[in-house]
């Protein structure tokens, strides 16, 4: 009788664990908009998308590594909300922390919560040259007339406003509470900044106009001025010239560590320099059409390239050697974006991809989110959210990533939560 039990219990229990097995494919089928866990890649289907991708230089599709995926925090993300906001096609277009915010040449500034609700407008009598970036909750803008304003986030009113005389056409840049840019003299050009919190402006370098200076960078702890000859570097603590590296090729983007600088060359080296004396320590040849943004995962030996193209290139950041590349099937790179100041985090330069728990989130296809691991390239998590590409680089909020996507003059806040 005892065995009889047993066998209707044994079958009872087998039962319960195929149909608890039905249910649960039953609502992952149901759900196809939400991440994949890669812990449950091989039951969910997670490489039946394998072929979308190519990596390790086209040559195979790494396998899953347990050692290289167990310090990868899987989460799922799911759609919160996605607000449609009627925006002017043709207008520049900001997120931040607060909301949407877009704006045109000729100075009209529109400003939208989180939710698509237009809260304040602005019209200046002036034409709007540069967005800087945000300082302090409020959004910062450079007018034809050479004067810097700031406007509240939450209201538009005006904070400040402030002339100066910048050199036209050279880059003029926002570093914290200080605004880079070039004066110009009589016969040379003055690197100067001025202090936002009390106005005051100070030149901490002169360059003869011949220098004909390109580009003014922050990565780091240096600010960077160059042209395709050379490049200056200047300590962000103290604003005093450090060493002056004579170039190869001509800068196409850079990023820093320590005190080391890494250049992505217009002759598709990728380089490692010592900020101590400009020496080279290493040098690797990238496969990009064009370079765009760089970034640096010390944590996980990491550098990553994204191209103009669509590509993701990743090299070890000891040697320069190539790991992986990863094309993401989005040519929309968006490298003209400015990023919206966020938490500093691994990959966090890279316009149009941020790292978020450890793992690459970047655009790919055209209208999907990609998780992605840096240490061999595994696309491990990805959710379709909608049928317009991104048009952002993604922001962190609370418990929350925020990006824009947008089609046929309509953006759209997209939100997605995680638990």
């Amino acid at each position: 009788m005892d065995s009889k039990d047993s066998s209707v219990d044994f079958f009872v229990f087998i039962f319960f664990i195929i149909i608890s097995a039905l249910l649960y494919i039953l609502i992952n089928l149901e759900n196809p908009a939400l991440f994949e866990s890669s812990s449950l890649a091989d039951q969910m289907g997670i490489n039946k998308f394998s072929h979308s991708f190519e990596f390790n230089h086209f040559s195979q599709t790494p396998k899953k590594n347990e050692e290289n995926t167990k310090n990868i925090f899987y989460r799922r993300y799911s759609p919160l909300n996605q607000h449609s906001v009627e925006v002017n096609h043709s207008s520049y277009k900001q997120l931040s922390p607060l909301g949407l915010m877009s704006y045109d040449n000729i100075g009209k500034i529109t400003f939208f919560d989180d939710e698509g609700k237009n809260i304040w407008n602005y019209n200046s009598s002036s034409l709007i040259s540069h967005f800087l970036g945000y300082f302090d909750d409020s959004a910062l803008f450079v007018f034809n007339d050479h004067s810097i304003m700031g406007l509240k986030l939450t209201d538009g009113t005006p904070l400040f406003r402030k002339t100066i005389s910048y050199a036209e056409e050279k880059p003029i840049v926002l570093m914290d509470q200080f605004v880079l840019y070039l004066k110009t003299g009589s016969d040379q050009l003055e690197l100067t900044v001025l202090d936002l919190q009390d106005g005051q402006e100070k030149t901490i370098y002169s360059f003869s106009k011949q220098d004909s200076l390109d580009a003014i960078e922050v990565s780091g702890n240096f600010i960077f001025a160059y042209n395709a000859q050379q490049v200056y570097v200047f300590s962000k603590k103290d604003l005093t010239i450090l060493v002056k590296i004579p170039l190869t090729s001509p800068i196409k983007s850079l990023a820093s560590y320590d005190k080391k600088l890494i250049v992505a060359s217009e002759d598709k080296a990728l380089i490692e320099l010592n900020l101590d004396n400009g020496n080279e320590i290493w040098r690797s040849e990238s496969k990009h059409e064009s370079a765009g943004p760089l970034a640096i995962d010390k944590q996980n030996d990491r550098i990553g390239l994204l191209a103009t193209n669509g590509y993701l290139q990743v090299f070890e950041l000891s040697t320069g050697k190539s790991k992986w590349r990863l094309n993401t099937f989005n040519e929309s790179a968006y490298p003209s974006l400015q990023t919206v100041p966020v938490d500093s985090a691994s990959f966090s330069s890279l316009e149009n991809s941020k790292v978020h728990r450890n793992l690459i989130l970047v655009a790919c296809g055209t209208n999907k989110l990609c998780g992605v691991n840096p240490i061999d390239g595994l696309v491990v998590s990805r959710i379709k959210y909608e049928d317009s590409p991104i048009s952002s680089p993604p922001i962190f909020v609370k418990n929350e990533i925020r990006f824009l996507s947008q089609e046929n003059g309509l953006t759209k806040i997209i939100r997605l939560t995680y638990n």
